[in-house]
């Protein structure tokens, strides 16, 4: 999730309660100063979400909005806004917010609202369980010890053809016919890349490792064996 702090006053993310919720829950928080800064973190990122603190319907962040939204249409986006206008909080749903939460507010409330805008985008999705990982197909999300990660579509797919494939290894140049469309190598570390940035997401944080590297064939994916593999859906 992507934080965008925009108040030079005290908002909600200067309250360190609010910002341990975000530190404890599920949510991988990037947090940037202003709306400028977030293109930049966009290419680097899989955003789960966008919190925008310091809505005041200006029209510098209404066009911010507008481009997120144009840009990322099923991101859900929450706008934090003390304004007491009623116009400027409509003037965020217009723009492209799908919540607006009106400052000050309870942290239970912030909390409960956030997790709220989460569980929209897997209510009607597809859950595959694996050992401790849940992923949810059409959204590209992979929880794992209760953290929600979000995956680009290359990392999804490149994670689905390891476990169609496990236990047996996959090569480097199978990635690149089955997942990247090439029946030739380009030269490039593109694989490698992508491996390394999904090995991040998936075994960080002192998970158990699933993905494994075999020097010289490729890559695995793996559970320990005394988990149980349960599916709720086929891959």
């Amino acid at each position: 999730m992507i934080v965008v702090d925009n108040t030079d006053k005290k908002g909600i993310l200067s309250d360190p309660i609010v910002m341990r919720l975000l530190e404890d829950s599920e949510f991988r928080t990037i947090m940037v100063r202003n709306g400028s800064q977030i293109f930049l973190k966009i290419h680097s990122n899989s955003l789960l979400a966008l919190l925008f603190d310091g809505w005041s319907a200006s029209a510098k962040e209404i066009a911010f909005l507008k481009n997120i939204r144009s840009a990322l249409s099923e991101l859900p986006i929450m706008v934090v806004s003390y304004s007491k206008s009623v116009d400027a909080r409509i003037a965020a749903y217009e723009a492209g917010a799908d919540d607006v939460l009106a400052a000050p507010c309870t942290n239970r409330e912030f909390s409960a609202r956030l997790h709220q805008l989460i569980s929209r985008l897997i209510q009607q999705d597809e859950a595959i369980l694996i050992g401790d990982m849940k992923l949810w197909l059409d959204s590209r999300i992979v929880m794992r010890n209760g953290r929600l990660i979000k995956l680009s579509q290359k990392e999804m797919n490149i994670l689905l053809h390891l476990i169609n494939r496990s236990p047996n290894p996959v090569s480097r140049t199978e990635i690149l016919e089955h997942v990247f469309g090439l029946n030739f190598d380009p030269g490039t570390n593109a694989v490698e890349v992508h491996m390394h940035r999904l090995r991040e997401k998936i075994d960080g944080n002192g998970n158990n490792h699933l993905l494994n590297t075999i020097r010289g064939i490729g890559y695995t994916f793996g559970v320990p064996e005394s988990n149980v593999l349960e599916y709720s859906g086929a891959i």
